[in-house]
């Protein structure tokens, strides 16, 4: 008997270990399915919230477009920095810079060319209404009408032609106004070398929207043109190019260098023409003679220079240092000042 009883006793402390390990085993299952339970309701959340994030923009876009229909909300498009940009390109140091840049250059534009071709053709055919109406001169007498009339017509019986014009321009002082160079030759009908030239003018665009000489500059207008021409070292490279040439050519044709110098000294308006024709043939004879060849260019070499700092002074300055005095002595001409070779 004590044998069973021992038996059932170790069968009775097997099924009570059975029965601890069964709880012990729920109650680890019971953890691990909260455990889990948990961990899935976690990661249902967070992907609860990613997907809530991209909703979240759309509606604050949809909300801002709204409120900028209504003009209540700030665009999203940078206007500020557009209209920094913008005022940087037009803001006014931008714009001195690119005035600032006024160094003399050849200038091709087809309606100035035609203007001055226009204003040598009125010289070489004496149209003295036409050199008037591109001078804006509206005053003259009917006296100094017909002085310039008649000292054009004299000139026209030396001068053949204006050739090779070429055009200098920089802006002016003010606006649609430009200080223009002209480098040119002179063809002498008896000559066989054209004569070098260059001749300044401030000009600016009319009411009538076309090209004008500048008739009486004011004094602003006198001071920059004086100023441009001392301060520029481009213009008086130019002046001497031209003044070299002259010399030159005054150097190799005899004939020339007397024509020239009955222009630079007004023997062609007190002096009949033909005297001065035969003075021309005479000197053509003799062209080797190195005593009427070296007076002739001796006497051409000091009627020649640059651009003078009295030029722009007064007109009556200008018009002793022109050949064309015509031209300058009238107000016709005034506002072209001729240099080296002008006539």
């Amino acid at each position: 008997m004590g044998k069973i009883v021992d038996n059932l006793d170790d069968v009775a402390k097997l099924l009570s270990k059975k029965s601890e390990q069964k709880i012990i085993l729920k109650k680890r299952n019971q953890s691990q399915r909260i455990l889990r339970n948990k961990r899935n309701k976690r990661e249902h959340n967070e992907d609860r919230k990613i997907m809530l994030i991209p909703v979240l923009i759309i509606v604050l876009i949809l909300l801002i477009k709204f409120l900028e229909a209504l003009g209540l909300g700030v665009p999203l498009t940078p206007k500020n920095k557009i209209i920094a940009s913008a005022s940087e390109m037009q803001s006014p140091s931008n714009l001195e810079e690119e005035k600032k840049d006024d160094s003399l250059k050849e200038y091709n534009d087809d309606v100035l060319e035609k203007f001055f071709r226009e204003y040598f053709q009125a010289k070489l055919t004496a149209d003295v209404e036409t050199l008037y109406r591109l001078s804006g001169v509206t005053n003259q007498s009917t006296e100094q009408t017909n002085k310039l009339k008649a000292q054009l017509k004299t000139q026209s019986g030396y001068i053949e032609a204006y050739e090779d014009i070429k055009t200098y321009a920089v802006p002016g002082i003010g606006e649609n106004e430009k200080l223009v160079f002209l480098q040119y030759k002179v063809r002498f009908r008896r000559a066989k070398t054209a004569a070098p030239a260059i001749m300044y003018c401030y000009i600016k665009v009319n009411e009538a929207n076309a090209f004008e000489l500048v008739e009486n500059k004011t004094p602003e207008q006198t001071k920059f043109v004086y100023d441009y021409i001392q301060t520029h070292q481009e213009v008086k490279d130019l002046i001497n190019a031209v003044d070299s040439q002259l010399l030159e050519a005054l150097s190799s044709d005899s004939r020339l260098a007397v024509l020239y110098d009955a222009f630079q000294t007004g023997r062609i308006y007190k002096e009949d023409q033909a005297s001065i024709d035969s003075e021309v043939s005479l000197i053509e004879m003799d062209e080797n003679g190195p005593t009427v060849s070296e007076s002739e260019s001796s006497s051409e070499s000091d009627g020649t220079s640059s651009l003078s700092t009295e030029s722009e002074g007064s007109e009556q300055n200008a018009a002793s240092e022109s050949s064309e005095t015509a031209v300058i002595e009238t107000s016709a001409g005034t506002a072209a000042t001729e240099t080296s070779g002008g006539a």
